[in-house]
């Protein structure tokens, strides 16, 4: 009912919707790609791929590689990187469907950055929905041990790789001030793709990017060109034509539909203990229901308080 007062733009969000149901689909192709491909060596090959492509598409190649813009840069590309290194690794041991479930944090942690780093008012909801959500993810990984059936590491890489990506997202709003979506996307997938290349080659075998059944390697042709190009594309062109608040819905798709085609599939399955875990998450995002009220509207100042003030010149190392 709220979004119909709204006005929604039924076009806008329809394609919006595509767009998160493309992105659901990365963590089940994923998952099936690197059961003969390195994850590390997945995460690197999309995002070079993705960064090349997008990078033909925009024109300002001297304002994007000037030495003012790269350093600006750099923060965001280090966070994508870690975000898709810890993503890739974390699929590949806990499996899609935790995936899925975990990047319902992200929203979440978006907010909390927005209010540790950005002016943003602290809402008493948000805020208390977002603690239970992250408490829920922390049950969600430490009640299995607790109950004697294991540690999954890879579900601490996936709560890393999310709040890795969320604190990209407050850089991101910070960049453009200086570079257009496009322009930002395309450089830091580049980068992010060509730090992970480098950690591969001196850490690993080269022949690693050789390696991979072509069931693996189509996979990845997906995750380029589907999710990369035309989900980033759609989304982007969606958020352009709605309200912010209006778009909220959307960020519950990408979980939706990870978490189904996981189950069917792949198979996956939680055991009791996780469901306990996943029903707090559930209930920390429906109870904070963070994309909305302007959540990310304006940047943090310098304040007299010293902990924002350290946090201004961290996210702001370039003045001008």
């Amino acid at each position: 009912m709220e979004l119909i007062k709204q006005k929604l733009n039924l076009g806008a969000f329809s394609i919006g919707v595509l767009a998160m149901f493309f992105y659901g689909t990365n963590a089940v192709a994923l998952k099936i790609a690197t059961e003969s491909m390195d994850p590390l060596v997945f995460a690197a090959l999309r995002g070079l791929m993705i960064g090349i492509i997008l990078l033909c598409f925009v024109s300002a190649y001297k304002k994007i590689f000037s030495a003012k813009n790269l350093l600006r840069i750099l923060p965001g590309a280090i966070l994508l990187t870690l975000f898709t290194a810890f993503y890739a690794l974390g699929v590949s041991e806990s499996g899609a469907l935790k995936a899925s479930i975990f990047s319902l944090t992200m929203p979440v942690f978006l907010y909390l950055f927005a209010v540790i780093l950005l002016h943003e008012p602290v809402i008493k909801r948000i805020m208390f929905g977002g603690v239970i959500a992250i408490s829920g993810s922390l049950l969600l990984i430490g009640l299995p041990l607790v109950l004697g059936q294991g540690f999954q590491l890879g579900d601490v890489y996936l709560l890393i790789a999310y709040a890795s990506v969320a604190a990209a997202a407050i850089h991101g709003k910070y960049m453009f001030r200086w570079l257009t979506p496009n322009e930002l996307l395309s450089i830091r997938f580049f980068l992010g793709g060509f730090f992970l290349t480098l950690y591969i080659l001196f850490f690993m075998e080269p022949g690693a990017f050789l390696v991979g059944e072509a069931t693996a390697w189509l996979l990845l042709l997906h995750t380029i060109v589907i999710t990369g190009i035309v989900g980033n594309t759609l989304y982007y062109r969606a958020l352009s034509k709605m309200k912010a608040e209006q778009s909220a819905p959307l960020f519950y798709i990408d979980p939706m539909t990870g978490t189904l085609l996981a189950a069917l599939l792949l198979g996956e399955r939680l055991d009791v203990s996780a469901l306990v875990g996943v029903a707090v998450i559930v209930l920390g995002v429906s109870l904070s229901y963070p994309h909305h009220n302007h959540v990310l509207h304006n940047y943090l100042h310098p304040r007299k308080h010293r902990v924002r003030r350290v946090l201004y010149k961290l996210m702001h190392p370039i003045k001008g």
